[in-house]
C-alpha cells in the first residue's frame, strides 16, 4: 500500500474512531426531560407515530411556544424512529461538524499561502493532525457536552443546526478567500457558470440560508452579522457579488425573522421582561451573566487558540519583506473570535439563556485555532513539529478513550449517564457523573 493510501486510511480511521465514540455515548444516553414531552403532539397531545402528525404539531409549537420549527421537526422525527437512527445520524453530523471546521482552516491556509501548496503526503499528514486536534478541542472543551452532543432534544437544537450555519457560512467564506487571496492589482473574476450551475447555486443558497436563519437565535444573529461583514468587504473592495449570494442573505434574514417573530416567543419574552421592572438592571445582570459563563467555558480554549494565532502571526511577520513589516496587521483569525463573542452577547437581548448556547462560540474559536494550526504545521521545515504534535495528539486521544471507558463504567454503577465537562472552579458536590472534572 502506498504512503498516500495509508495516510488517507488513517484520516478515515480518525473520523470513524470519533464517530464511534459519539455513537456509543448517544446510544447509552437515556430519554431525558424534554424528550418525553416532545414524543407527543403539541396539537392534540397524542403519541407521535407517523410523520404526518409532526407537521400540525410543529405548527402548534410555533404558534404557542417558540420559533425553532426546523429543529422541533427533526426532534420529533428522531424520537418517533428507532433510536439507532438518531445514533447513526448524530455521529455522522458530529463528524461533519469537525470536517467542515477543517475546511475553513484549509480555505484560510490556501488564501494565506497563495501560490505555495503543500505536497501531497505533507498535506495529508497535516490533515490528520488538524482533524485530530479539532476533535480533541471539541472533546475537552464542549460546554454541557451531553446536552448538545448526545441528548436528542439538545443535540438536534444546537449541533445539527450549527452544522447548517457552518456549511452556509463557508460558502461565503470561500468566496471571501478567493477574492482577498488575489493580489490587489489583479481584478477578481468569477469563472463563467452554466445556467444549470447558477440555478443550482441559487437553490442551495436560498434553502441553506433560510434554514440557517431558522436555526437558533444566537446562530441566526451571528450568521447575519457575518453576512453584513462579507457584503461590506465586497463593496469596499469593489468586487462583484453574485445573485445567489444576495438571495442567500435575503433568505437567511427571512428565516431569522420567521424564527424570532414567532408568536410563541411572546410568552417567554413577557416572562423575561417581568423578572424586573428596571430594564437597565435587567441588561446589566444579563451582561454580567454572559461574561461569567464566557470566562468559565471559553477562557481556556480561547487562550489556546489565541496562543496559536499570535505564534503564527509572529512567524509570518518575521518572514515578510521590510516594506510590509511595520504595518499594523490584525491576524485574520480574529474574525472568528469576534463572531464567537458576538454569538454570546447577542443572547443579552434574548428572553432565555442556557449554557448550551456556548457550543457555537466554541466551534468558531475552534475554526480560528485550526486555521492557525494549519499555517504552522504546513510551513516549510515543520517536519519535527508535526511529529511532536502527532505524538501529543495520540496521547490525548488515548486519554479520551480512557475517559469514555471509565466514565461509562462509573455512570452505569450510579444508574446515571456519561457527561463530560471540564470545570474551572471548585465544586463541592454534584449530581450525576461529571467525568473529566477530577472526580
Amino acid at each position: 500500500m502506498s504512503s498516500a493510501k495509508k495516510n488517507t486510511l488513517k484520516l478515515i480511521l480518525v473520523n470513524i474512531l470519533w464517530g464511534c465514540i459519539i455513537a456509543f455515548l448517544a446510544y447509552r444516553m437515556p430519554s431525558f426531560v424534554d424528550d418525553y414531552q416532545h414524543q407527543t403532539s403539541f396539537a392534540d397531545g397524542s403519541r407521535i407515530v407517523s410523520v404526518a402528525q409532526i407537521f400540525p404539531s410543529v405548527a402548534t409549537y410555533y404558534m404557542t411556544w417558540g420559533g425553532r420549527a426546523i429543529s422541533m421537526f427533526f426532534i420529533q422525527l428522531m424520537l418517533m424512529l428507532p433510536k439507532m437512527v438518531f445514533v447513526v445520524v448524530n455521529a455522522l453530523i458530529y463528524i461533519a461538524v469537525a470536517n467542515v471546521i477543517h475546511q475553513y482552516a484549509l480555505a484560510f491556509h490556501n488564501k494565506m499561502v497563495k501560490e505555495k501548496v503543500a505536497a501531497g503526503d505533507v498535506s495529508m499528514i497535516a490533515s490528520i493532525i488538524e482533524i485530530s486536534a479539532i476533535y480533541l478541542v471539541l472533546w475537552f472543551f464542549m460546554p454541557d457536552f451531553s446536552e448538545v452532543v448526545t441528548w436528542i432534544t439538545g443535540t438536534v437544537t444546537y449541533l445539527w443546526t450549527n452544522l447548517i450555519i457552518l456549511i452556509f457560512g463557508i460558502m461565503y467564506y470561500k468566496a471571501y478567500c478567493d477574492v482577498s487571496g488575489k493580489r490587489d492589482n489583479v481584478e477578481y473574476k468569477d469563472a463563467s457558470k452554466s445556467v444549470a450551475s447558477v440555478v443550482s447555486s441559487i437553490i442551495a443558497y436560498i434553502v441553506l440560508g433560510f434554514l440557517s436563519g431558522l436555526s437558533n437565535e444566537a446562530g441566526a444573529c451571528t450568521i447575519l452579522f457575518a453576512l453584513m461583514l462579507f457584503f461590506n468587504y465586497m463593496v469596499i473592495k469593489k468586487h462583484r457579488t453574485e445573485i445567489y449570494q444576495i438571495l442567500g442573505a435575503i433568505s437567511c434574514a427571512a428565516g431569522a425573522a420567521f424564527l424570532i417573530l414567532a408568536p410563541g416567543n411572546s410568552t417567554r419574552t413577557a416572562a423575561a421582561n417581568a423578572e424586573s421592572n428596571n430594564i437597565i438592571r435587567n441588561y446589566i445582570f444579563r451582561i454580567g451573566r454572559e461574561s461569567f459563563y464566557t470566562l468559565m467555558f471559553l477562557m481556556i480554549p480561547f487562550a489556546i487558540a489565541l496562543g496559536h494565532t499570535v505564534y503564527r502571526h509572529y512567524k509570518q511577520v518575521n518572514t515578510e519583506s521590510a516594506s510590509t513589516r511595520g504595518k499594523i496587521n490584525i491576524p485574520e483569525e480574529a474574525l472568528f473570535y469576534l463572531l464567537a463573542f458576538v454569538s454570546v452577547y447577542v443572547m443579552t437581548f434574548a428572553a432565555g439563556f442556557a449554557n448550551r448556547i456556548f457550543q457555537l462560540p466554541l466551534l468558531l474559536i475552534c475554526i480560528g485555532f485550526a486555521s492557525s494550526l494549519a499555517m504552522i504545521i504546513r510551513s516549510e521545515g515543520a517536519l519535527a513539529l508535526r511529529k511532536g504534535i502527532a505524538a501529543v495528539l495520540v496521547a490525548l486521544s488515548i486519554m479520551a478513550l480512557f475517559e469514555v471507558i471509565a466514565g461509562t463504567i462509573y455512570s452505569a454503577s450510579r444508574d446515571s449517564f456519561y457527561d463530560r465537562q471540564t470545570i474551572y472552579y471548585h465544586i463541592y458536590d454534584t449530581e450525576g457523573v461529571l467525568s473529566g472534572n477530577g472526580m
